[in-house]
């Protein structure tokens, strides 16, 4: 029996066959969710479900409707990557989604929808105020009413009075 020789030469030097390439796919945004590595794995988390984010050194606490997750990012970072959504750093650990603003209980705090109280601090105390007036006139403007979801039971404050804030806080 006669074997026929072959040169493996042209195969071996042939490129391989291009594979779809999935991981763009992985690493895209969903529209209206942040991708967030928590874990070992990626999840989207709709930014419309987020009610405040809490910081502690370089990580931060998530709290959603649906519960709440810690993961390694600053909350600084965080705040670049929400900004823009309603959301208001309040406090140098903490950043506030408006839409879950219950009450503004106090000269210096806020009432959130799942009845947790977050202070806000004298340094951010002007900038959320005005951040509050301007989702106010958003959403009137809108035509809707001050809450985008249904968890509120309380009826919102509407107004909020701005005044200068004199050098003892009077």
């Amino acid at each position: 029996m006669r074997v026929a020789r072959t040169n493996p030469e042209p195969i071996m030097n042939r490129p391989a066959p291009k594979r779809p390439n999935h991981e763009p796919m992985l690493h895209r945004r969903l529209p209206g969710s942040l991708r967030l590595l928590i874990g070992k794995k990626y999840q989207f988390v709709p930014i419309s479900q987020i009610i405040y984010l809490r910081g502690n050194g370089n990580y931060t606490q998530l709290v959603t409707t649906s519960g709440q997750v810690t993961f390694g990012i600053t909350l600084a970072k965080m705040g670049q990557r929400i900004s823009g959504a309603h959301f208001v750093r309040v406090h140098r650990r903490h950043i506030v989604n408006l839409r879950y603003v219950v009450d503004w209980s106090g000269p210096q705090q806020l009432q959130l929808h799942n009845g947790m109280t977050i202070d806000i601090s004298r340094r951010e105390l002007v900038a959320t105020k005005q951040a509050w007036v301007t989702y106010l006139r958003e959403r009137q403007l809108a035509g809707l009413q001050p809450s985008g979801h249904a968890y509120c039971t309380r009826p919102l404050i509407t107004s909020i009075t701005l005044r200068p804030i004199g050098r003892h806080g009077n």
